[in-house]
């Protein structure tokens, strides 16, 4: 059926021009054969909040190579303005740091066990019931990247978690390290 009505357009006298608009929609399983116009896609507008960067991002942190979301990254101070100016400066017949595994952005006196947990954080959904525990051995290193990296958010939500798992010494101790007033 689909080559007979190829063959009707074409002995109809079309233009090769209105002939390569053609083309079957592979999405229409009720009619499989049918001919349908190829339109021109129309110019959609992205979701402000909604349309993620899914590029990733390599890091490396120790020996450990991380896959990072740039979406993720960007909500750091630091890693915004760092993808800011590599991309400002666009190097040119040199990749871009962190563009691969082979050209990973090094973060230098950060162990891979703490990006972990910075990681776990920052991708944990609010919303989950699959949530990481609280404890001390993830909050505090995730609190210390949170608060290097300038990830504001994560380090207001964190701060409530950090105290609750340190005791009254621990608390002290935090609080002056990390310059926190309260």
């Amino acid at each position: 059926m689909f080559i007979e009505r190829v063959a009707d357009i074409i002995s109809e006298g079309k233009s090769s021009h209105q002939q390569s608009s053609i083309s079957c929609n592979p999405l229409n399983t009720d009619k499989p054969d049918e001919i349908h116009s190829v339109e021109r896609p129309e110019l959609l507008e992205r979701h402000p909040k909604f349309f993620f960067d899914n590029t990733l991002i390599a890091i490396q942190a120790g020996k450990m190579l991380f896959n990072v979301h740039k979406y993720q990254l960007s909500k750091s101070e630091v890693f915004s303005d760092k993808f800011k100016r590599i991309e400002k400066e666009g190097v040119h017949n040199k990749p871009e740091e962190g563009s691969s595994p082979e050209h990973p952005i090094k973060l230098k006196d950060v162990s891979a066990s703490d990006f972990a947990a910075l990681l776990t954080v920052l991708y944990a959904s609010q919303f989950s019931s699959d949530q990481p525990t609280a404890d001390a051995t993830l909050v505090i290193p995730a609190f210390r990247l949170a608060n290097m990296f300038k990830f504001l958010e994560l380090r207001t939500s964190l701060l409530p978690l950090a105290e609750k798992s340190l005791n009254d010494v621990d608390k002290i101790v935090f609080a002056r390290k990390f310059d926190i007033k309260e």
